[in-house]
């Protein structure tokens, strides 16, 4: 599994949320590769672990795409056991080589609606940034 990111401590959720997701897409885009499955763990302060993942019809790579996935997940999973939260990760699995040939579905398909031709180019081009600046040169607003 490449594109896991873990975290202790809490702070502010939805910054640290979008901070994971977004390494965790970075991390699978280096490796050439894109994810159908996003998974989120979540340690409680009594130490009881949780996690739940959604598998998706297409692939996504982009940072907000993940995001989105695993914001819906953390969600799901405050709501079940409001409790004080210790850890939080971010995990990308069911990977495959960007650019592969898929399978082609039987039945017609919406396509993609989570990730978007634009997506993909801003978050190519912040990696492209990050590379030539260092890891922390460049962020989303509310993400830092």
């Amino acid at each position: 599994m490449i594109g896991r990111r873990w975290w202790a401590g809490w702070g502010n959720a939805r910054a640290l949320g979008y901070t994971l997701a977004d390494r965790a897409s970075a991390d699978v885009r280096e490796a050439g590769l894109i994810a159908r499955t996003v998974t989120v763990k979540l340690r409680d302060a009594d130490f009881t672990t949780r996690q739940a993942s959604r598998t998706l019809a297409d692939a996504v790579q982009s940072d907000r795409a993940v995001y989105a996935v695993a914001r819906e997940l953390l969600t799901r999973l405050r709501a079940a056991r409001r409790v004080p939260a210790r850890l939080l990760g971010v995990a990308l699995s069911q990977l495959v080589r960007a650019g592969s040939e898929s399978q082609l579905s039987l039945l017609e398909s919406a396509g993609n609606t989570l990730e978007t031709d634009r997506d993909r180019v801003i978050s190519r081009v912040i990696d492209e940034v990050r590379e030539k600046f260092g890891p922390d040169a460049l962020g989303r607003g509310g993400a830092r």
